[in-house]
C-alpha cells in the first residue's frame, strides 16, 4: 500500500510538472515573439525616417540693378549683390525677362572672381533684346526657388 502511495503520489506530481512544463512554454515564447516584433517595428520605423531629409531652403539675397552701359559698348545690366547670404556662384542662376517674354534662359551666375556670391560683389550681364525695360530674376538652383526679382531700365 505504502508502494501504491508512492505511485499515485510520483504520477500526480509528474503530471503537474509536466502541464506546469507545457503552460509555461507558452508565455515565454509569446514575450520573445513580442519582443520581436518590437525590434522589427523600430527597425522599419527608424529606416523610413532615417530616409527623410529636412526640405533645404533657399538662401535670403538682395540684389541692386542699375544700368552699365559701359562706355557706350552697348546694353549691360550691372548686378550686385547688396546683402543676405553668401552663396556658390554654381547655385544661383538668373534670367532676363522683357516684355515681349523671356530675352535670356536661366544661365550661370558669372564668378564674381572667388567661387563665392557675398555682399558687395558684382557682375555685368547683356540683354539680347531690343527693350529698353528689363526683369531680372535670380534662382538658388538646389531649392529651384526665387531669390530675387527686380526690374532696370536701360538707356541704349
Amino acid at each position: 500500500m505504502n508502494n501504491n502511495r508512492a505511485r499515485s503520489f510520483m504520477q500526480i506530481h509528474s503530471s503537474r510538472s509536466r502541464s506546469r512544463s507545457k503552460r509555461g512554454v507558452s508565455p515565454v515564447i509569446g514575450v520573445i515573439l513580442m519582443v520581436a516584433a518590437t525590434i522589427v517595428i523600430a527597425g522599419v520605423v527608424m529606416g523610413m525616417l532615417g530616409g527623410f531629409k529636412a526640405p533645404a531652403t533657399a538662401p535670403t539675397m538682395n540684389f541692386k540693378l542699375e544700368d552699365n552701359d559701359g562706355a557706350g559698348s552697348g546694353k549691360a545690366i550691372k548686378i550686385t549683390h547688396m546683402g543676405g547670404d553668401s552663396v556658390l556662384d554654381d547655385n544661383l542662376q538668373y534670367q532676363i525677362i522683357n516684355s515681349t517674354g523671356i530675352d535670356t534662359a536661366w544661365t550661370a551666375m558669372p564668378d564674381p572672381g572667388d567661387g563665392i556670391w557675398d555682399t558687395g560683389d558684382s557682375t555685368t550681364v547683356t540683354p539680347v533684346g531690343s527693350e529698353d525695360i528689363y526683369t531680372v530674376q535670380v534662382k538658388h538652383v538646389p531649392t529651384g526657388k526665387l531669390v530675387y526679382e527686380g526690374t532696370v531700365r536701360v538707356f541704349t
